[in-house]
Parts: C-alpha cells; structure tokens; sequence
C-alpha cells in the first residue's frame, strides 16, 4: 500500500480513536493514541513532498490542535469544577473527563 494512502487511513483512525474517546470508551487509551500519532509522523517523514503530502499534514495538524483543544477544555473544566459544584455528579464520568488525553504527546 502507498506511504501516503497508509499515512491518511492513520489520521483517519486517529480521529476515530479520540472521537470513541471523547464518547467514554476506555479502551482507547493514551497510550494507543501516542502510538498513532508515532506512526503517523514516520509515515509523513518518509514521503517526498508534494501538495498530496501536504494536504495529509494539514489535516493531521488539525488533529492534533483539536486534541490540543480538547486537553485545554479538561484543564479549564477541571479547575472550574474545583471551584464551583459540578452538574455532573457521576464519579465515573469525572473521573474519564479528568483524564481524557492527560498523557498525549503532541
């Protein structure tokens, strides 16, 4: 399979992984995003440039700046939480949302 076509389906499954995330399914851990994004970043270090190239690398940086937002939601939720009373009053929930890409290396 071509570098680059392997290099899309990754995003592609990297989005799939943090939008299952995000839902509450906690088999798709940090750990296993950390590992797409690796995999990612050979695949785009191998292939040559060129706009197709390009257009890929666009759109995995919008990936990851979503995850970006995403971590800086669960910072901004978590110190408002430790002020304020908490609507959601399941500790499980809280618990996920406390955690959610805590340990992502973008």
């Amino acid at each position: 399979m071509d570098t680059a076509v392997r290099a899309q389906l990754f995003i592609d499954i990297l989005n799939l992984s943090v939008n299952l995330r995000l839902s509450g399914c906690e088999q798709i851990t940090d750990d296993r995003i950390n590992d797409i994004i690796s995999e990612i970043r050979n695949l785009l270090n191998s292939l040559e440039p060129s706009p197709v190239t390009d257009h890929i690398t666009v759109h995995f940086k919008n990936t990851l700046n979503y995850i970006r937002y995403e971590q800086q939601q669960q910072t901004t939720t978590a110190v408002s939480d430790s002020v304020s009373i908490s609507v959601d009053t399941d500790p499980d929930v809280q618990s996920l949302s406390s955690k959610l890409f805590a340990s992502v290396q973008l």
